[in-house]
């Protein structure tokens, strides 16, 4: 018997339409409200669970939107064609050298996606965007452990726009334990920077989560 199953008579009797149970990697009630674009209805796991979950939690779907790469593989790739599917957003990749920039430019260039999605090079200690220029940035990996913790979370709130999101990390399930930080480290440092909104969440992986002047 398949797990979801009695979860799935519970859904099944509540008669709420776009509702369905997926029992991949867990169990999940997904539901879908009657706007949502067609790829929303889709069930993806990876990088694209993330994008929902991003859009669901935040309910941030239009604007600008920086992905923070670290690579250029199937995951960055995915997530990169997950946002384009469900969101509205204008997205720029960076990436930490030219060679990769460019080397997604090219790819980026040969896709449906290449009118929303801009290949860029740079670096998260000193990020190339005026004050406020985002309305969400995401990135996988560990992109805030490492270095100058502080400055690159100041850097990534500087770059969001008032009721702007970050949400920066990931589950590290290969990587040896001497190269991981602790949770208590990263809150220590997000202290350290003084600014409001930040906060370390450590259920699911690790993330950096920065809520910038929001509302909800």
């Amino acid at each position: 018997m398949r797990l979801g199953r009695p979860l799935c008579q519970i859904v099944n009797k509540s008669g709420v339409p776009g509702v369905k149970v997926v029992d991949h990697r867990g169990q999940w009630v997904k539901i879908v409200g009657p706007n949502a674009p067609k790829a929303a209805h889709q069930f993806q796991a990876g990088p694209h669970m993330l994008v929902n979950r991003l859009i669901a939690n935040y309910r941030i779907t239009q604007g600008r939107c920086l992905l923070i790469c670290l690579n250029d593989g199937e995951g960055m790739q995915a997530m990169q064609r997950g946002f384009a599917d469900v969101s509205d957003f204008r997205i720029t990749a960076l990436y930490s050298s030219d060679d990769l920039a460019k080397a997604a430019k090219k790819r980026i260039g040969s896709t449906a996606d290449a009118d929303r999605i801009q290949s860029v090079s740079g670096s998260v200690d000193g990020l190339p965007y005026d004050d406020g220029s985002f309305d969400l940035v995401v990135g996988t990996g560990p992109i805030m452990i490492w270095g100058d913790r502080e400055g690159k979370m100041r850097e990534v709130y500087r770059v969001l726009r008032p009721g702007g999101v970050a949400f920066i990390g990931g589950r590290y399930l290969g990587m040896p334990d001497f190269r991981k930080v602790s949770s208590d480290d990263l809150r220590t440092s997000a202290a350290k920077t003084g600014l409001p909104g930040i906060r370390v969440l450590d259920d699911g992986g690790q993330w950096m989560e920065n809520l910038k002047d929001r509302v909800d």
